[in-house]
């Protein structure tokens, strides 16, 4: 039983190591836990949220821009160009997106003034 935990590991290992599982070499970088608004300009692409958590909104083809391509906006200018480039409208979204860009820290000292 002991040897087949170990082949068990060894096959996922070489997995993550060739990059069958994991994530994909063309996403913006990000942490596992990121709350982080990215644009790629030249596919105008969008992405941003709380990655691995959610919520989370992705605007544009996947996996045209390569990881150098995207840089980080602020939220107001991610949601600025979904509306600009997609027609999306927030007025309909959950309370999250409603809110404005600061970090759940700042929000929290700003309402502590």
């Amino acid at each position: 039983m002991r040897a087949l935990g170990l082949k068990v590991r060894i096959v996922f290992m070489a997995l993550l190591l060739s990059g069958s599982i994991g994530v994909n070499a063309d996403d913006p970088s990000h942490a596992l836990m990121d709350h982080k608004y990215m644009v790629c300009e030249e596919s105008k692409s969008l992405e941003g949220g709380i990655y691995g958590k959610g919520p989370f909104k992705r605007f544009g083809p996947p996996g045209v821009c390569a990881v150098d391509q995207w840089l980080v906006i602020s939220k107001e200018d991610f949601k600025r160009l979904a509306m600009e480039w997609y027609g999306f409208d927030w007025s309909e979204e959950i309370p999250f997106w409603q809110q404005s860009g600061l970090t759940a820290a700042e929000d929290f000292n700003e309402s502590q003034e």
